[in-house]
């Protein structure tokens, strides 16, 4: 499941806080454009269009997600 299906999700609920949970993807020239700029931001650059899993926390820490 991706951030954005996770955001569309919470948004669903009921409420004032809901409402405001972004559900828009920031295109990945823009990370980049920030990053030039912003530290943190330059951190995460290079994992821009990498696929990520749990899988060593599944392996070493016997951690299931829910469904």
């Amino acid at each position: 499941m991706s951030l954005l299906q996770i955001a569309a999700t919470l948004r669903e609920r009921p409420g004032e806080r809901a409402r405001k949970i972004p559900t828009r993807k920031l295109p990945d020239f823009v990370v980049k454009l920030i990053g030039l700029f912003n530290v943190e931001i330059r951190d995460l650059v290079p994992l821009l269009g990498k696929a990520r899993d749990a899988t060593s926390a599944k392996r070493l820490l016997g951690w299931q997600p829910r469904s």
